[in-house]
């Protein structure tokens, strides 16, 4: 690899939007609602993963992006990604 810090690395996951970055909830986002999962990693290094439910009338309407990163922000996350699967529709 060009930056030689991932040549062990084994395993690793990819994130679409940086939600929380050094403990602060950014904001740029859409304000759409859908369903989210986010993983966050909190100052004791501990690793939480964080998913919403949405799109199912009378029972979820998802939530944000700005209101995904809010969430997180409670737990104590240093960092948190929004994790985006392959669209399963």
């Amino acid at each position: 690899a060009p930056n030689e810090e991932w040549n062990d690395v084994v395993e690793a996951v990819g994130g679409l939007y940086m939600l929380v970055r050094d403990g602060v909830a950014q904001s740029n986002f859409e304000a759409t609602n859908a369903p989210r999962t986010a993983v966050g990693i909190k100052a004791n290094g501990d690793v939480v993963f964080y998913t919403v439910d949405g799109r199912k009338t009378g029972h979820s309407i998802g939530s944000s992006l700005v209101n995904g990163s809010r969430k997180p922000m409670t737990i104590i996350s240093v960092a948190c990604w929004r994790l985006r699967p392959r669209d399963m529709r």
